[in-house]
């Protein structure tokens, strides 16, 4: 790959360097702050070779670039005006409006995500430790075990002082100071009262010592008082006894803070998801194992399991083992399953070729993303392999009662973390049922496509061929040019999106209306001769939730083509910020020979527009 040439043109179609406050990365996504989203070019940015995929997640603009990620960020930020994240905030004023939870997902997220490689990592060394005891080839009492061991043991036993170093870093405080009151709550003096439990007493304020050696939630709201500290004592000391005075006091104040204020807060907190954790645990272990073994995937490809990941991790340092990192990780062998079958029956090279690089991928470390975006993304009937693969993977491993007692990820890197757990034949044999399960479960959903396909080439030649019309007037733009990943990379089925310059939607055939979102924004229609039609009118205008659209149909009602369907405030929605562009989808489309446009430009409502065949 041509790294610096990849990363010139990603930045043009970012908007510029002046667009991006600051990047981070993780395993396999370049995670950007931007300034203003509207400017990003994402028609441009997936047209690129080197790119697997775009996700908006926790306020922040992903693309998916795979297990070259690293190397692409550090050609990234080379580039003058670009920041990791967290080392400047000077734009924050300037960055559009998100939502609190987005600030929250996205926080928590860049506080986790620098350090989970040398976690796995960690937990791989441990792994492979456990299993060398094991087969007696090492003993604890050997100094090359005290060696490796340090190493494994090295991110867990000081994690307060790394959490509190990227935490500060986040919440623009000085990450060093962040880091040295971290330290000094496992300071061994400090360490050996808290590890007691009793009551102790700080200039005549009595509270309960506590260990702070496994503790995440406290750690990252000490942080976050920590930064306001700060910045109010810049405000109010001089500059001149700042770099000694500053430090001075957020040490004297915090350390304090976190054990009397923050440290009670924080195991609360803790104890309340404990609490639904082992309350969903014993209420039924099988459920619990369906839940993340058939749908942790999808949390994966939102991005949104960096979030979930801390309290994973806080319950293993608690309590020794973890469920959910079992079963949860079952999803990625499904997918595993998936790409291979495909690899086995597609004669499509390039399909080929993206289906073997996805399953060495996921086979070496359980890299998702080449798989979900690549493969899946473009046939959702592999949707429903990967679900039941996964949820019944997660049934069994939740049935046997699979846990881990060191982090890893999936795949042979984490091999050595999985197979040191008592419970690790069992886990194995979960593993091979869901593998297999995606493998036929692929082959099958593909012939079943495949015999759709042909029946519906021998329909009757009166109804093999079905006129669309424009269901409104205005200009006429191609799907792949919508500002939306959904419908430009055609994953909802093919068609075509109309720039509208009116205000109602009519029916572009004769059919029934077989969905009608409470919302209004979109409206299902099926032929009678099964050719499957959404209409989507406007980008993310679901969180309308239906303001500013009347619709006049219900679902299950038998329309005309020209029936008015739904009447939309296109001047107010557009003063939401939101596109008013409207989509015509064929989702049933793979069943189809041909979706042809059969208009251009500017066209008039009702006028004929696609031809399926």
């Amino acid at each position: 790959m041509d790294y610096k040439n990849y990363v010139n043109n990603l930045v043009e179609a970012l908007g510029g360097v002046e667009n991006i406050s600051s990047v981070t990365h993780c395993a396999t996504r370049l995670r950007f702050l931007m300034i203003d989203k509207s400017k990003i070019k994402k028609e441009k940015i997936e047209a690129l070779n080197e790119t697997v995929g775009t996700v908006e997640a926790q306020g922040t603009f992903q693309i998916i670039i795979g297990t070259s990620v690293v190397d692409v960020y550090d050609e990234l930020i080379k580039i003058k005006g670009i920041l990791a994240d967290g080392e400047d905030d000077s734009n924050k004023e300037d960055l559009e409006k998100q939502s609190k939870l987005d600030k929250a997902l996205g926080t928590i997220s860049a506080i986790f995500t620098p350090y989970i490689p040398v976690l796995a990592s960690a937990g791989i060394i441990k792994g492979f430790l456990a299993l060398l005891i094991n087969v007696g080839w090492l003993t604890q009492e050997s100094n090359t075990y005290s060696i490796l061991s340090a190493a494994g043991n090295s991110l867990i036993y000081f994690f307060p002082i790394l959490l509190a170093f990227t935490a500060a870093k986040k919440f623009g405080a000085n990450p060093y100071i962040g880091a040295a009151i971290g330290a000094a709550l496992l300071e061994p003096n400090l360490t050996a009262i808290n590890i007691t439990g009793k009551t102790i007493n700080f200039i005549g304020i009595n509270f309960v010592a506590q260990s702070f050696e496994n503790t995440v939630i406290p750690i990252i709201l000490g942080m976050w008082a920590f930064s306001y500290l700060e910045k109010g004592l810049k405000k109010v000391l001089p500059k001149v006894s700042q770099l000694i005075i500053v430090p001075l006091i957020c040490l004297v104040v915090m350390v304090p803070a976190i054990l009397i204020i923050f440290g009670p807060i924080g195991s609360f907190i803790a104890n309340g998801i404990a609490f639904a954790y082992q309350w969903l645990l014993n209420f039924s272990p099988a459920l619990m194992g369906v839940l993340f073994g058939g749908f942790f995937i999808y949390v994966i490809m939102l991005g949104m399991h960096w979030v979930i990941l801390p309290i994973q991790l806080q319950i293993l340092a608690s309590n020794g083992v973890e469920y959910s990192l079992c079963s949860g990780g079952l999803g990625n062998y499904a997918l595993l399953g998936v790409c291979l079958a495909v690899l086995a029956i597609s004669k499509d090279k390039q399909t080929k070729t993206m289906a073997a690089s996805a399953s060495f991928v996921n086979f070496l470390s359980g890299v998702t993303e080449p798989g979900l975006y690549g493969i899946v993304l473009k046939n959702k009937k592999y949707f429903i392999s990967l679900t039941v693969a996964g949820a019944v993977g997660g049934l069994l491993s939740g049935i046997f009662g699979c846990y881990i007692t060191n982090f890893a990820f999936t795949g042979l890197f984490g091999l050595p973390a999985f197979a040191s757990s008592p419970t690790s034949i069992y886990y194995f044999i979960s593993v091979v049922v869901t593998i297999a399960i995606a493998f036929i479960l692929t082959i099958i959903l593909e012939k079943s496509i495949k015999s759709k396909a042909q029946e519906n080439l021998n329909v009757e030649k009166e109804n093999s061929v079905t006129i669309l019309n424009t269901p409104v007037s205005g200009n006429i733009i191609e799907l792949s040019k919508v500002n939306d990943p959904v419908f430009s990379t055609e994953t909802m089925g093919k068609g075509v999106a109309v720039i509208p310059d009116s205000n109602t939607v009519v029916s572009p055939v004769d059919g029934e209306i077989t969905c009608m979102f409470q919302t209004k924004h979109a409206i299902g229609i099926t032929t009678k001769n099964g050719v499957e039609i959404l209409i989507h009118i406007g980008i993310d205008t679901v969180r309308l939730e239906g303001k500013y659209f009347e619709n006049y149909i219900e679902q299950g009602q038998k329309v005309k083509a020209g029936d008015k369907l739904v009447e939309f405030d296109r001047e107010n929605i557009e003063k939401e910020g939101l596109d008013t562009i409207v989509m015509l989808i064929i989702t049933n489309s793979p069943n189809y020979s041909d979706v042809r446009l059969i208009a251009s430009n500017n066209i008039n409502v009702n006028e004929p527009l696609l031809e399926v065949k």
